[in-house]
């Protein structure tokens, strides 16, 4: 009966919002509020696209931000030497903290400290603009390969040190251990 009440509540606050949806192989990407894009971009574009393609008209900004982030996952997949090519899942980037505190609250998670977040239930990353980094954004995908590459799921701690040596390893590769 909770759960209902949470998915009530949850269809409630994310519903009113507009939302871009951007689908790439692996993903389905949310942006609610006023995100912007092209920063969006910069954050997650490891050298393997080069942003003149925008201006030149060569691809559209919607289909660089799926490639780029269908990159960061087979990336991901290979730090953990995990490969599930038939995954699907979501991710939900929101402008403003209220929207993102709203959007987690109604799925009963009750911490204002949270930036980013994988919730297994509904196989969702949901990410804060604002605090977003391309180790976070890493960080969360190696929870969802994780997730749902094992039967049962690996302990929390273990999860925990998996998706932090995948994000130290991407931020080592994209030189931005310092940023």
């Amino acid at each position: 009966m909770r759960k209902i009440f949470y998915f009530l509540v949850f269809l409630s606050v994310i519903l009113p919002l507009e939302a871009k949806t951007i689908k790439s192989k692996y993903f389905n990407i949310n942006f609610y509020g006023d995100v912007n894009l092209t920063e969006f971009l910069k954050k997650i574009n490891v050298d393997f696209i080069n942003l003149d393609d925008i201006f030149n008209n060569k691809k559209s900004l919607d289909s660089l931000i799926a490639e780029s982030i269908d990159n960061l996952y087979l990336e991901v997949s290979s730090i953990l030497d995990i490969h599930i090519y038939s995954y699907r899942g979501t991710i939900n980037i929101f402008h403003s903290k209220e929207d993102f505190d709203n959007a987690i609250y109604s799925l009963g998670i009750n911490n204002s400290k949270l930036s980013s977040i994988f919730l297994p239930d509904n196989n969702t990353i949901y990410i804060l603009e604002n605090e977003f980094t391309l180790g976070m954004l890493a960080h969360e995908i190696a929870h969802a390969i994780t997730c749902n590459y094992f039967i049962t799921p690996p302990p929390q701690k273990v999860s925990e040190i998996l998706s932090g040596y995948v994000e130290y390893s991407i931020l080592k590769r994209a030189k931005r251990l310092n940023n």
